[in-house]
C-alpha cells in the first residue's frame, strides 16, 4: 500500500517502511501456503478475471463464495450445484476448472503485516509493527520530528465481501529506537489517502487528506 526509503538505524544503508493490510483479516499466509491471487479468461468470455485464496485447515479456498463467485463466473454454479460440493473443492485448479496452471498468472504473498525492511547491507530482515498497528491497513506513512518517531495512518472501507471494513485506528506513531506502536486517534475512522507536512509558528504539523470526508490538522505535543 506504501513504501517509504529512510536510514531507520543511521548506518548508511537504506531501509525500508512498509505499510501493508496488516493482519486482522482472514488474508493471513499459513505454513507453507500463501495468500494467493489468480488472474486467467476463466470463464473462456475474452476478459480475465481475479480470484483471491487464502489459507485455511492446509488448503487455498476463494475469499467469495459459491454465490458471489457464480454471479461473475456463471460455470461455478454449473460445477457445484450445491454449497455441500462447493466446500468440498480441492483447491483453485478444481474450483476454476484449470487444467494447466501454466495458463494461470499467480501472485503470492507470504508477508500481510506492515513494519520495517532494515538492510544488513547484503540482505534485508523484517521486521513487523508491534500488534496494534497490524489492527488496520496502513496507506501513508511519514516523519516526524526526528528519525525515530513516525506517523502512521490508514483505514480503508472495502467493498469487497469477507474483508469489509478496516477502521480500527485513523492515526499512530512508531517508535523504531523502542519498536513501539501507539495509537493516537482510534476516533479517525476515515480512510487516510495522504500526508503532507507543514510548518507552524509552533513546529511541524500534517494534514491529512481523507476519503469522502474533512481533511485532519495533527501536531505534535511535548
Amino acid at each position: 500500500r506504501t513504501v517509504t526509503a529512510t536510514d531507520l538505524n543511521q548506518d548508511g544503508l537504506v531501509d525500508f517502511l512498509l505499510g501493508n493490510l496488516g493482519s486482522n483479516t482472514k488474508l493471513r499466509p499459513s505454513g507453507e501456503l500463501s495468500v494467493e491471487l489468480w488472474r486467467s479468461d476463466f470463464d473462456r468470455n475474452g476478459n480475465a478475471e481475479s480470484v483471491l485464496f487464502y489459507p485455511q485447515k492446509g488448503q487455498l479456498i476463494p475469499l467469495s463464495s459459491k454465490q458471489q463467485m457464480g454471479k461473475a463466473l456463471p460455470f461455478i454454479n454449473r460445477r457445484f450445484p450445491t454449497n455441500e460440493r462447493f466446500a468440498r473443492n480441492q483447491g483453485p485448479s478444481d474450483v476454476l476448472n484449470v487444467k494447466d496452471e501454466a495458463t494461470v498468472e499467480r501472485k503470492r504473498s507470504k508477508i500481510m503485516e506492515s513494519g520495517a525492511m532494515i538492510s544488513t547491507g547484503s540482505d534485508y530482515i523484517f521486521q513487523p509493527f508491534a500488534g496494534p498497528a497490524q489492527l488496520s491497513c496502513i496507506n501513508q506513512i511519514s516523519l516526524m520530528k526526528d528519525q525515530h518517531h513516525w506517523l502512521l495512518a490508514g483505514n480503508t472501507k472495502s467493498t469487497v465481501i469477507g474483508l469489509g471494513a478496516l477502521d480500527s485506528f485513523g492515526l499512530a506513531v512508531y517508535d523504531t529506537k523502542s519498536e513501539t506502536v501507539e495509537v493516537i486517534a482510534p476516533f479517525a475512522r476515515s480512510v487516510v489517502r495522504k500526508i503532507s507536512a507543514i510548518r507552524t509558528p509552533t513546529g511541524v504539523a500534517w494534514i491529512l487528506a481523507v476519503q469522502g470526508g474533512r481533511a485532519y490538522y495533527v501536531r505534535a505535543v511535548e
